[in-house]
């Protein structure tokens, strides 16, 4: 059996995929919560199981968030 903080990273995982589907206006504010969210759920997998699953965690976040990662260093440079 899974731990808990791993079966809980993959559906977050789920839930990005899913509301990555949906039209762009409708998406942002789940968008939103789950990248809020997401610092917790990396923690939680840390303390729990330690780096072997938190860093494929961590390394699929920033692949599902790289644009508006992205976009958000670029504003903070004074680009956009």
């Amino acid at each position: 059996m899974l731990p808990l903080s791993v079966m809980l990273a993959l559906l977050w995982i789920l839930a990005v995929s899913v509301t990555a589907m949906m039209p762009f206006p409708r998406h942002k504010p789940f968008a939103v919560a789950l990248l809020a969210l997401f610092p917790v759920v990396l923690g939680f997998l840390l303390w729990q199981v330690g780096w072997v699953w938190g860093v494929p965690v961590l390394l699929a976040a920033l692949s599902m968030y790289r644009k508006p990662l992205v976009y958000g260093v670029k504003r903070l440079m004074g680009r956009v």
